[in-house]
């Protein structure tokens, strides 16, 4: 069946660099539909897998795209596959002991490397206790379901994936990336990125006419990835489009010489006028043509055409012939195909069974024996067991049929079959309902049950908000509301919204950052339903984001003001976890005020519920905060004790390899705490971790951070390069926030001055230290007041203008009492003395 040989060879040569080198490989595999690229990458799996010696093949494919669309859900899929038991129809026993121990294998190397992503992210409950017997033989269950960043996703897939490569070498495609997600993008590019010196082989296909399509006013998320792999991978495309008249000619050709037959020259030409070449619009049109004796065998077996072919009859479109295929049909096969589209272009056999009102066994005699071996219409896809049984997936040819068959069904003939399906499914997986969630949710909307719908919606909502999932869970948050005010079953309307409304301040904030306009906006909404309804059951969350917007915008005076609403109203409530919160916001807000002299008593009250038998005892980011402003407090102080106490902690925090977050915050403490006390090594070897982390990770706020303090190290060398770096980490913080000025700006301006001081830039300092002593002063920002004062005066030392030196050092001492700041008022005593 080779008839694609350039392309199969492309792969193969690919295949072979990934065993030979032991480097990752990837091919991309692009064309218009019905080109052949699925086929293709099939041909090539089937031909290598056949006499591959410890080697995996796992395929997945992306699902058109809808609010419904699960996060990474390709690469579950791919997951899955490496971990799904052996069949029961395995034949031979050697094989069989091979799959259950690469089973073993590659669950063994999914609980040690990515212990976050059992239960969360993959496998599902039904999973999980088909493979138990074998993971959990040394092992602890796996732990309760809870959140995991998107960081750690992509930082433990990635490390799964390289560990199952350093026994099995692994290939994994990947089929319709024109769907894909934005988070499954991400991850995508992570593999590339991280598994570079590991036997992989990746193969992608997507449609590349769809690729060029803006969604929403934006670019495909898929441009982007291609773009990259373009600089980092250089040419891995094989384009099916690029084909000469010649090529196709010759394709379809060895696509009809697949079978013994005598097709006359005639009947090519004219097939190939009629198709173009396609190789979907080929397949199809010739199957058409057998059903319709067309094309017959003759007495030897051998495919033969009909001369008097007519071909002015048949559609010059795909969607005709396929019209024409369907229409062939007998009815009993129409109506269970017209079932199964209702489900999707995915479908399992069981529940069509349940709405055809047939037999298990009959439904799937029919689907595998009569529209797939005969009519090529379905294919059967994995078979897993479950507590029900057998669940039999199996999936259209190609998505055109699934489609057509759909939109042929009455509108009231889809809603009856959408409800059905959706009950069916709530039975059927109600042990493990959170994995279909999504397509409950959906065939509720689409059978006009609103208010069973958001139910499914909300289970939604929080799997995709528990993997860090926050585009897509926005897309669906926006969805339910929407389907808020048709649903006349929900009695409480308002309620509801106000859980959808709080979510979506979550979400977006953690896309949109916290000076989006967007942000303030659903947060006020929020906050104003919440009182309304007198319903407080989101108000910690509420009053946080609101206080984030306020220091977003440097608004400290109303950032102390809520911050000590929250911690009020977190007290009466008794919820130690939301006071905690609340205390760090209070801290926090007190710190960039230089009210220091009010930080103890907070930190106290933070350390005792800390203590507290009936607190928490999680490393939670609250904590690593605390311990943050605790060594900046020390630090100001002057207490050497509490610095080393607290400098001791954070260090451990940055050998927490679970989590990528807490290191970050506990990085930049260590590197502000270092630039503050003048330690230059411990600030560039610290700021130089915490761009690498931040940098991995995307922490865009921290990687500005990293910049300011690394600009500081910088100017040593190259006062520009120096100053460059604060000036583009404060931009990136300010594009954050939305916001001329924002948190961090004193330390910005601070940096800055130094770099500028360090070079004598004369003819920049004044104005710029001016603006920072000004907007200081204006937001209220007085914690290194003083320090701005004194730089100032050491400007003015150096070029010889000692009077208004002295203003400054006087003005800035003034500052570091009223801030409470013994460093800064020792410094400016060692300048003035």
């Amino acid at each position: 069946m080779l008839y694609r040989e350039k392309e199969i060879t492309s792969l193969k040569q690919a295949y072979q660099g990934m065993q030979q080198t032991g480097n990752m490989q990837l091919r991309f595999i692009c064309g218009e539909a019905g080109s052949g690229k699925t086929v293709l990458a099939n041909m090539f799996m089937d031909e290598m897998s056949e006499n591959a010696e410890q080697a995996l093949f796992v395929s997945s494919y992306c699902g058109i795209r809808s609010e419904y669309n699960i996060p990474y859900q390709p690469f579950k899929e791919l997951l899955k596959q490496l971990l799904q038991d052996v069949n029961n129809n395995t034949e031979e026993k050697t094989r069989k002991e091979k799959v259950k121990d690469s089973l073993a294998f590659c669950g063994k190397m999914l609980l040690e490397h990515a212990p976050d992503l059992v239960g969360n992210f993959i496998p599902g409950v039904s999973i999980l206790s088909a493979i138990g017997q074998n993971i959990f033989k040394d092992k602890e269950e796996p732990k309760p379901l809870g959140f995991v960043e998107e960081s750690k996703i992509l930082e433990q897939y990635v490390d799964a994936i390289r560990a199952i490569a350093a026994k099995y070498k692994l290939v994994l495609f990947i089929d319709d990336l024109q769907w894909i997600d934005n988070a499954s993008v991400n991850l995508f590019y992570q593999l590339v990125v991280g598994l570079q010196n590991s036997p992989v082989l990746i193969i992608g296909c997507y449609r590349s006419t769809d690729i060029d399509i803006t969604l929403n006013g934006e670019k495909h998320p898929m441009t982007k990835l291609i773009t990259e792999v373009k600089i980092l991978r250089g040419n891995v495309f094989i384009n099916l489009d690029a084909q000469s008249e010649e090529e196709r000619k010759t394709l379809m050709n060895r696509m009809l010489d697949t079978e013994p037959n005598i097709y006359d020259t005639q009947f090519r030409e004219r097939l190939f006028k009629h198709t173009n070449g396609n190789p979907l619009f080929v397949n199809e049109l010739v199957n058409l043509l057998k059903e319709e004796g067309m094309i017959i065998r003759n007495n030897d077996g051998i495919w033969m055409n009909n001369a008097s072919l007519q071909w002015k009859s048949y559609p010059v479109r795909i969607e005709g012939i396929i019209q024409e295929r369907i229409g062939r049909l007998e009815d009993s096969l129409v109506e269970t195909l017209s079932h199964a589209s209702v489900q999707g272009y995915n479908f399992i056999a069981q529940v069509l069974s349940k709405t055809m009102g047939e037999s298990e066994r009959d439904v799937l005699m029919t689907l595998s024996k009569t529209l797939q071996k005969q009519h090529h219409l379905v294919n059967e896809d994995n078979c897993i067991r479950s507590n029900h049984g057998m669940v039999s997936h199996f999936n259209f040819s190609n998505y055109i049929f699934q489609q057509y068959l759909y939109q042929e069904l009455s509108m009231t003939q889809r809603m009856m079959l959408h409800s059905d399906i959706a009950g069916i499914m709530e039975d059927f997986f109600k042990e493990n309902i959170e994995e279909v969630s999504a397509d409950i949710a959906r065939h509720y909307e689409m059978s006009g049950e609103y208010g069973k719908a958001i139910r499914y919606i909300r289970i939604t909502i929080e799997n995709m908000m528990r993997i860090s999932a926050y585009q897509d869970a926005t897309n669906l948050i926006k969805k339910g509301l929407s389907l808020l005010d048709g649903a006349s079953e929900i009695q409480d309307r308002e309620k509801e919204k106000l859980y959808f409304l709080v979510k979506l301040c979550i979400c977006i904030r953690s896309t949109k950052g916290w000076g989006n306009a967007e942000v303030e906006e659903v947060h006020n909404q929020a906050a104003a339903l919440s009182e309304k309804l007198e319903d407080y059951s989101y108000t910690g969350t509420i009053r946080f984001g609101i206080w984030a917007i306020q220091l977003a915008k440097l608004e400290l005076d109303k950032c102390l003001e809520l911050a000590g609403s929250y911690l009020e109203g977190s007290r009466k409530t008794g919820d130690i976890k939301t006071e905690k919160s609340a205390l760090i916001t209070y801290i926090n807000t007190l710190f960039w005020m230089g009210r220091l002299q009010e930080m103890p008593d907070m930190l106290n009250a933070y350390a005792e519920l800390e203590q507290a038998g009936n607190s928490p005892k999680e490393n939670t980011l609250n904590l690593t905060f605390y311990e943050m402003f605790s060594i900046l407090l020390a630090v100001e102080q002057n207490n050497s004790e509490q610095i080393e106490l607290f400098k001791n902690r954070l260090v451990e925090k940055t050998k927490q390899p679970n989590s990528c977050f807490i290191q970050t915050v506990a990085y930049q403490a260590l590197t502000w705490q270092a630039y503050l006390q003048g330690n230059n090594g411990d600030m560039e070897k610290y700021a130089n971790a915490l761009i690498e982390i931040s940098q991995k990770y995307n922490f865009v706020f921290y990687t500005a951070i990293a910049m300011l303090f690394q600009g500081v190290c910088m100017a040593k060398q190259d006062v520009q390069s120096g100053f460059d770096s604060v000036e583009k980490g404060y931009r990136m913080l300010r594009e954050q926030s939305a916001s001329e000025a924002t948190s961090m700006h004193s330390i910005y301006r601070m940096a800055g001055a130094q770099c500028l001081l360090e070079g004598n830039r004369a003819d920049l300092f004044e104005h710029f230290i001016d603006a920072g002593i000004q907007c200081s002063k204006k937001k209220n920002e007085r914690v290194y007041l003083a320090d701005l004062y004194m730089l100032k005066g050491i400007y003015f030392q150096r070029n010889n203008q000692p009077e208004k030196a002295s203003d400054c050092f006087r003005q800035a001492l003034e500052a570091a009492r009223n801030s409470g700041s013994v460093r800064a008022g020792h410094l400016i005593n060692q300048l003035t003395n």
